[in-house]
């Protein structure tokens, strides 16, 4: 089972297996697109690994503006979590 929430997590908090790194002038133009966008909305979908452990799953660009402007702003994301349902033995 697949549970899907909202959170507030800070870039630095999440990895990933690969990003491209932007020149600070990419990344200030980036974030000044978002900023238009709404900083509200949800701009990274993450897969929850552990106790505050998180996989990037979507959202490479906007995490590459984000890890190189503010690493520790927490920000809106969507967080997948799998859920093992509870089997019942039965003799």
């Amino acid at each position: 089972m697949v549970d899907t929430k909202r959170m507030l997590i800070a870039p630095i908090d999440i990895k990933t297996w690969y990003y491209d790194e932007v020149s600070m002038e990419t990344a200030y133009k980036r974030l000044n697109a978002l900023k238009k966008l709404g900083y509200d909305r949800c701009l990274l979908v993450v897969e929850k690994i552990g106790v505050q452990k998180y996989v990037l799953l979507e959202g490479y660009r906007e995490y590459a503006t984000l890890i190189t402007l503010q690493p520790n702003v927490a920000v809106p994301c969507y967080v997948v979590e799998h859920k093992e349902k509870a089997v019942s033995k039965s003799k």
